[in-house]
């Protein structure tokens, strides 16, 4: 009986001293576990240079923390602790960034619609001619480029525009003649711009070369000078005479700048 524990001891002894090493060699690393308390402090302010400040901050950070998980992603180390601390760095980064952007974006669209109310007090008509051209799809330039060539024909060469005006056989913004009476004769302001909007393609596209060669609707459409835009409606749509190009352009930039600017 004494000689089975003795051996049984001898066992555990033997067994202690092989292990040993094993345990002391062995290296153990701690996983990094994100926070759930976490605290997410905004800056409040409603200053639109301050938002811009604060925003052009975690945009940086941003960019940083996505290279340094592209790195990370690239070392095969997407499951190391120092990843997710990365991970959750930028998600915090990219909440503080996703705050300051809608609300100085909130800010601006506030401004921006307040702008629009007193261009609709001071301008009714050509506010509601511009913005319905925006809508069809124009850009600012060809936009004022049409309203340049509208002012001339029934605002005076102002954007006071007069769009019932008749006379001499002529009527509306684009002062049609009495070919076009069953179409826009004695309508509505919706009405005559939509009635310029279905029928811009297919006057650009026949009249095109009156402008330039090889000028049709795409090209007036994507035209980025609002003179040019002036001329080749002008030339093209209105078929007006020579007279009166110079003014409309020069009407085409004042309606870009009281609309864009």
């Amino acid at each position: 009986m004494k000689k089975t524990i003795l051996v049984i001891m001898l066992a555990v002894i033997i067994f202690m001293i092989w292990i040993t090493p094993v345990i002391a060699n062995t290296t153990t690393s701690e996983a990094y576990i994100p926070s759930e308390t976490t605290v997410i402090k905004f800056t409040e302010t409603s200053n639109k240079q301050e938002l811009l400040n604060l925003i052009e901050v975690y945009k940086t950070e941003q960019e940083m923390f996505q290279e340094k998980i592209e790195e990370l992603n690239k070392l095969g180390l997407s499951y190391s602790p120092v990843y997710v601390e990365t991970e959750e760095k930028l998600i915090i980064t990219e909440t503080y960034l996703s705050y300051y952007q809608n609300k100085y974006d909130m800010i601006k669209k506030a401004e921006e619609e307040e702008l629009w109310k007193q261009k609709a007090l001071e301008y009714p008509a050509a506010t509601q001619i511009w913005k319905e051209l925006k809508s069809f799809g124009f850009n600012d330039y060809v936009c004022a480029g049409i309203m340049g060539n509208i002012m001339a024909e029934v605002g005076g060469q102002t954007l006071d525009i007069h769009w019932w005006e008749k006379g001499n056989g002529y009527y509306g913004i684009c002062q049609w003649s009495k070919t076009y009476k069953q179409y826009v004769w004695d309508a509505s302001l919706d009405q005559q711009i939509n009635f310029l909007t279905s029928s811009i393609r297919y006057e650009l596209n026949t009249y095109g070369s009156k402008y330039k060669k090889g000028f049709d609707y795409t090209k007036f459409y994507n035209l980025t000078n609002e003179k040019d835009a002036a001329l080749a409606f002008a030339k093209c749509y209105e078929r007006c005479g020579k007279a009166s190009y110079k003014q409309r352009q020069i009407n085409a930039t004042k309606a870009y700048e009281y609309f864009v600017n």
